[in-house]
């Protein structure tokens, strides 16, 4: 798991790094803000993903919706897009 931090104030990194201790699978990856856009294209020049999730670490959305995406994806789906609504 890649983490892209654009410069957030709310401790994310911090977790990250804690969590990054515990999992070596789990990486940071720091930048100046740049916006989310730019932040996951960073991230996805770093290595070739056969998933990429994009989603904001408030836990806005819950992050065991992932199943139902997971879901659409195996059963063929190019792209699989979630939302809130």
């Amino acid at each position: 798991m890649l983490v892209v931090d654009d410069g957030s104030t709310d401790g994310t990194a911090e977790v990250v790094r804690a969590m990054a201790v515990r999992c070596p699978q789990v990486q940071l990856l720091r930048q100046r803000r740049t916006g989310e856009g730019r932040g996951g294209a960073r991230g996805d020049a770093r290595r070739a993903w056969r998933w990429r999730l994009f989603a904001d670490a408030d836990g806005a959305t819950p992050i065991a919706e992932l199943k139902r995406l997971e879901a659409a994806l195996a059963a063929g789906a190019d792209v699989a897009i979630g939302s809130r609504r």
